[in-house]
C-alpha cells in the first residue's frame, strides 16, 4: 500500500512541513526529544515526590514474588516484565515507574511508527503527540493503571506491524507480528476485541485484506499459540478466578431485558466522549470550521479501513450489551482500542497540513504535558495538606522504622489489606508478603509480622489459632505531607509463630 499523504514543502528547512504563515509543526526529533524529557521528568518527580503507591502497583510488588502462569483475574505479563525490572532495579518506586514510563513511551514511539507510513511527517509527529489530549493516557495511566498501559503498548506496536505489512510483507514482520498480539493477549484479555475489530477490518477492505491472506500469516499464529498456550491451560484450570472479575465490571445486575440494554446501550455511547475528551474539544476550537474543506488528498483505502474498524468495535460491544448482559463501561476501556483516534483524524483529513492553526495543536499538547506533570506531582502534597491522604500518603518507612525499633525484623508479613501488604514490600524486600483475605493463607515455618489497621486487627488475628494470644502493639504514624495537626495512621502488630512450626 502506498500512501498518498501530502509530502512537507522541498524548501522548508530539516523537514518542517509550515503550517500556514505564523508557525511550523516541529519534526519528529522535536517530538521524541520532548517525550523523552517528559517521562524522565515524571520517573524522577514519581521517585521523590510520592512514599506509597497506588492500589495496581501495591498488586505488582506483591504478585512479583513468584513467577505463576496466572494471577487471577488479570493476565500475567505486565507481572512478568515488572519481576525483571525488579530483579534489576530492587523492589522499588524506581522500578515501578521506570517500567510504566517506558511503555508509555513505547505507545507513543509505535504510534508515530504507523502514522508515518500513512500521512505526511507533521502530521505523524502531531498523531502522537496528540494522545497527550487523551486524557486516560496522559493521566489515569500515569496515576495507577498497569495491565491497560501495557496492552496499549502491544496494540500500538501491532498497528505499527499491520501498516508495513501493507506496505511491504517481510516475514520477519509476520513473526513479529505474532509476539505482539501475544503480548496483548497476556496484557489483558480484551486485546481480542482489537485483533477481531481489525481483523475484520483488514478482511472487508478490498485494498488491504490479501495482509491477512497472506500465508505467512500461519506463522504469526504459530508464534501466538506458542506464547499464549501455557497461560491459557492455566485458564482453563482456573476459568472462574480468571473471569469473575470480567464479569463483574460488565454488568452490576443479572438483570435481562430492555432497562438492562437501555442501560448498557447508554453507558456505551457515554464512553466516548468522555475518553476522547479533551481532545475533540481542542480539535473542534481549532479546526471545526471548514472542516470538510480538509478532505482533499485523503487515502481512500485507509479511511475505509479505519471506518470498518470503527464499525466493527462498536458493533462487537454493543454484543456484549445484547448477548453478553452488559449494563456498565468505563472509558478506560476504550484506552487500547481508541489510542489511535488522532491519527485517525489526521487520515480522514490530510488537508490539515497546510491549515494555519495547525502548530497550535503541538502548542497544546505540550501545555497538556506540563499541566499533568505539575499536577501529579503535587498531588501527594496537595491531598496531604488539605487532609484528605490518598495512597500515596501512606507512611511506609515511618512504618517499617516502627516496627524496627520494636525489634523486629521479619522474615514473613502478614496483612489483611492488600494496599498496605503490597506497600510493605517496599521497606522489607528481604521478607515474604502476604496478603491474608478470609482464607487462611500458606506460611512458611518461622516467626510471623501480623500487621494491620487497628480496626481490623483482631479479624486478622483471629485467622489462625495460633496468633490469638500474641501480644500486639498499636502506633500512630504521620501521614506522608500531613499537617502536623491532621489525623494518623493508627496500625496494630503482632509477632506471632506460624502453624507450619
Amino acid at each position: 500500500m502506498k500512501s498518498t499523504a501530502p509530502h512537507p514543502d522541498p524548501k522548508a528547512p530539516d523537514g518542517v512541513t509550515p503550517a500556514g504563515r505564523h508557525g511550523a509543526v516541529p519534526p519528529a526529533a522535536w517530538l521524541f526529544g520532548g517525550l523523552l524529557v517528559y517521562f524522565a521528568a515524571q520517573l524522577i518527580l514519581r521517585v521523590l515526590t510520592a512514599e506509597g503507591v497506588e492500589l495496581d502497583e501495591a498488586e505488582q510488588l506483591l504478585w512479583t514474588q513468584d513467577l505463576r502462569l496466572g494471577y487471577g483475574p488479570q493476565p500475567p505479563l505486565y507481572t512478568w516484565v515488572q519481576w525483571v525490572f525488579f530483579q534489576a532495579f530492587g523492589a522499588s518506586i524506581f522500578a515501578l515507574a521506570l517500567m510504566k514510563n517506558l511503555l508509555l513511551l513505547g505507545t507513543y514511539t509505535c504510534t508515530w511508527l504507523a502514522a508515518r507510513r500513512l500521512v505526511a511527517p507533521p502530521l505523524a509527529a502531531l498523531s502522537s503527540a496528540s494522545m497527550l489530549l487523551l486524557m486516560q493516557i496522559v493521566w489515569e495511566s500515569q496515576r495507577d493503571l498497569t495491565h491497560s498501559v501495557l496492552v496499549t503498548t502491544s496494540a500500538a506496536a501491532t498497528l505499527a506491524l499491520l501498516v508495513e505489512l501493507l506496505r511491504r510483507p517481510r516475514t520477519g514482520l509476520y513473526l513479529l507480528l505474532g509476539v505482539t498480539v501475544a503480548c496483548g493477549l497476556l496484557a489483558k484479555y480484551s486485546f481480542a476485541l482489537f485483533i477481531a475489530a481489525f481483523g475484520g477490518a483488514l478482511l472487508l477492505t478490498p485494498g488491504t485484506r490479501r495482509v491477512l491472506l497472506d500465508r505467512r500469516l500461519l506463522l504469526s499464529v504459530a508464534v501466538v499459540l506458542l506464547l499464549v498456550t501455557p497461560h491459557a491451560l492455566w485458564v482453563i484450570d482456573h476459568l472462574g478466578e480468571a473471569v469473575s472479575s470480567t464479569a463483574g465490571k460488565l454488568s452490576a445486575d443479572r438483570a435481562r431485558g430492555a432497562g438492562q440494554i437501555a442501560r448498557g446501550m447508554l453507558s456505551l455511547a457515554g464512553i466516548w466522549p468522555s475518553f476522547l475528551s479533551p481532545l475533540w474539544v481542542v480539535l473542534a476550537l481549532f479546526f471545526g470550521r471548514g472542516l470538510s474543506a480538509q478532505s482533499e488528498g485523503r487515502d481512500p483505502v485507509v479511511c475505509g479501513l479505519f471506518a470498518r474498524y470503527l464499525l466493527l468495535l462498536v458493533a462487537l460491544l454493543a454484543a456484549t450489551v445484547l448477548i453478553g448482559g452488559a449494563s456498565h463501561f468505563n472509558d478506560r476501556w476504550l484506552q487500547p482500542l481508541m489510542f489511535f483516534a488522532p491519527l485517525m483524524f489526521f487520515v480522514g483529513w490530510p488537508g490539515l497540513l497546510r491549515h494555519p492553526r495547525l502548530h497550535w495543536l503541538a502548542w497544546a499538547a505540550a501545555a497538556m504535558a506540563l499541566l499533568t506533570l505539575t499536577l501529579l506531582s503535587l498531588r501527594p502534597w496537595y491531598d496531604g495538606r488539605r487532609g484528605h491522604v490518598g495512597d500515596l500518603n501512606l507512611p511506609v518507612q515511618g512504618i517499617a522504622r516502627a516496627v524496627r525499633a520494636a525489634g523486629i525484623e521479619p522474615a514473613t508479613i502478614v496483612s489483611s489489606n492488600k494496599h498496605l501488604a503490597g506497600s510493605l514490600r517496599l521497606a522489607f524486600p528481604s521478607a515474604r508478603i502476604i496478603h491474608s483475605s478470609a482464607n487462611s493463607p500458606v506460611l512458611p515455618a518461622g516467626p510471623v509480622l501480623l500487621l494491620g489497621s487497628a480496626a481490623g486487627f483482631d479479624a486478622l488475628r483471629a485467622q489462625q489459632p495460633g496468633w490469638t494470644d500474641a501480644p500486639a502493639t498499636t502506633i500512630e504514624v504521620p501521614y506522608a505531607h500531613a499537617r502536623a495537626d491532621a489525623p494518623k495512621l493508627k496500625f496494630t502488630f503482632a509477632q506471632a509463630g506460624s502453624p507450619a512450626n
